[in-house]
């Protein structure tokens, strides 16, 4: 019955397609097999194995942590499959990163302190299953709740702050550098977002706390391994509980605002001057709603090229707030099909069956149902955007992406659309898809500035609306400009290996290296195994293998391997496993 009535409701969208302002929602969790039963926590959205259909990965407080992946007309729960954790022991953020730097997307679960401190780091190889290597990395001890990734200065390697302890990419570990860098005094976290909040071209820090904290606390980064507390920075003196925290350009004037959500206590809307101080904007955005909130998310759901807001609750109904494009919002959450709360905890945002629509994944405590809220508008008013980053931040988070428009009309004035951010983590306990979505509107003519954390800057320009676009970072220079959209890199180095996995020997590809470079291979604690100088082919395609034997020619064992290739300034590495 169900079923009939959403193929009714299509054809009817389809014959009456809604305006802008207009939104409707149909939860597909049941239809689409991602109906099993947890105390789920959090969730995280992407495309784990490159096949152009994102994944949604959840964990547990209670129950198993789960992958789900699309087979053609509904999910599979692949979590085992993958080695995520079954019997999941209070396991809540999943945050996203790329450890090895292969370009496949890593995942990271957050234990809870107040039964065990473990961090699970997720090693993606492209295929089922995962490997789990935290203690490898020297993040196995998380003392938080809350973990978050960042590349904290264009030079700087990763880094992460896990739970309270600020860490740093150095080899093939993290190195606690948390003593001296201004986070000595950080606890209970919870929601640790990151986000450039004064448009200097590196990321902030917003910390929503646990119960222990009277309000949420804002770092500014001085662009070292240093960060200054400016929770004062705000026309209240401080701000006003936050667990949660969703961000985004609420009120359409090109920077990042905050919208607290605060638990047991009223949410609350922060709109930015630009500087990084913060206005309580709560009234004027009619956004300021109790019922006991721990994640929100933000996204375009019209598609009218302002920024909308879907809170999940745990005991009121779910909200969604519609933009009336000035930052003040009008409540459309019954019209829209999101009212049912079953005691909501994360939540995130895909274009899950890459219609151009934003859709919505929440997830509940106390074995509530997940919740596939699939956005049924049908329109072409969207730009989706892929960002390839470069070593050693090749997910390009921090990565700032400002669209503008201009509408098919006499006046063909360029207007502001809207700003996004790549982030790790992107609400409580959750991601959202690292694919950027803009609503486009009217507009028929649009152009996108791009600036990666890098520095590496550009635009594009004369696009049309309705397509995706696939952006290389190694295809822009410092404050460049590139007219074409799909950019190919023009410099570059890439490393694959084939067979992979192997047991004798693998072929090891190298492109772009020039005249020769120099291949070194490491174990998964940093020690270097093997070093060889490499006479390559131009900017080709060369070959060299290895067979699993160090430099004194000794066999190895079985494991993962690192292998890193160095060209003059450009890096490039990948992971092999070598099996007996």
């Amino acid at each position: 019955m169900r079923h009939l009535l959403v193929m009714v409701l299509t054809f009817m969208l389809y014959v009456y397609p809604l305006s802008y302002g207009q939104v409707v929602f149909v939860d597909m969790a049941e239809e689409w097999g991602v109906n099993d039963s947890d105390f789920t926590a959090g969730v995280g959205i992407v495309d784990i194995d490159s096949d152009s259909r994102s994944e949604i990965i959840t964990t547990a407080f209670e129950g198993n942590d789960r992958l789900y992946k699309w087979n053609g007309s509904s999910y599979d729960e692949l979590g085992e499959d993958y080695g995520l954790a079954v019997d999941a022991d209070h396991h809540h953020q999943i945050a996203l990163t790329d450890i090895d730097k292969d370009n496949l997307p890593d995942i990271f679960i957050s234990g809870d302190p107040a039964y065990n401190d473990d961090g699970f780091l997720y090693l993606n190889y492209g295929h089922s299953p995962f490997y789990e290597g935290a203690e490898g990395y020297n993040l196995d001890y998380v003392i938080e709740l809350g973990s978050a990734f960042f590349q904290f200065s264009p030079t700087s390697e990763l880094a992460v702050l896990c739970g309270r302890r600020f860490m740093v990419r150095q080899g093939q570990t993290f190195l606690d550098i948390t003593e001296g860098s201004g986070f000595e005094t950080i606890e209970n976290v919870l929601a640790p977002i990151f986000l450039d909040i004064d448009g200097d071209n590196d990321d902030d820090l917003f910390v929503g706390a646990n119960w222990g904290s009277e309000y949420g606390r804002l770092f500014r980064n001085n662009g070292d391994t240093t960060f200054t507390d400016i929770s004062y920075n705000t026309n209240e003196g401080s701000f006003l509980v936050g667990q949660g925290v969703a961000t985004g350009d609420f009120d359409g004037d090109e920077d990042f605002d905050l919208y607290l959500t605060s638990g047991t206590s009223n949410n609350s809307m922060w709109f930015n001057d630009g500087s990084g101080y913060f206005t309580n904007a709560t009234e004027y955005s009619n956004t300021g709603v109790s019922g006991f909130t721990r994640g929100a998310c933000t996204g375009d759901f019209d598609n009218d090229g302002d920024l909308d807001l879907f809170v999940n609750r745990a005991y009121e109904y779910n909200v969604l707030f519609i933009n009336n494009g000035d930052g003040s919002f009008f409540d459309y959450s019954e019209e829209g099909g999101v009212i049912d709360s079953y005691n909501g905890a994360g939540c995130a945002t895909s274009d899950l069956n890459n219609d151009g629509q934003l859709d919505i994944v929440a997830v509940n405590y106390e074995y509530g149902p997940k919740q596939l809220l699939i956005n049924q508008t049908q329109n072409d008013s969207f730009l989706k955007i892929k960002l390839i980053g470069e070593y050693p931040n090749t997910l390009a988070l921090g990565t700032v992406i400002k669209l503008y428009g201009c509408c098919d009309d006499s006046s063909n004035t360029e207007q502001y659309i809207g700003m996004r951010e790549v982030r790790s983590v992107t609400t409580m306990y959750s991601f959202d898809d690292p694919i950027i979505h803009f609503g486009t509107g009217n507009y028929t003519n649009l152009r996108a500035e791009i600036v990666f954390c890098s520095l590496k800057a550009g635009e594009i320009s004369n696009i049309t609306p309705g397509q995706t676009l696939t952006i290389y970072e190694s295809s822009f220079e410092d404050v460049s400009i590139n007219d074409q959209p799909n950019a190919l890199p023009k410099d570059h180095l890439i490393l694959n290996a084939y067979p992979n996995p192997f047991n004798s020997t693998t072929k090891i590809a190298i492109t772009g290296a020039g005249n020769g470079c120099q291949l070194y291979i490491y174990d998964i604690l940093g020690r270097l195994i093997k070093s060889e100088n490499i006479q390559t082919n131009g900017a080709g395609v060369s070959f060299c293998s290895w067979n699993g034997t160090s430099n004194s020619g000794a066999r190895v064992a079985s494991g993962v391997y690192y292998v890193k290739a160095v060209s003059g300034s450009y890096t490039a590495s990948t992971k092999i496993i070598l099996l007996e």
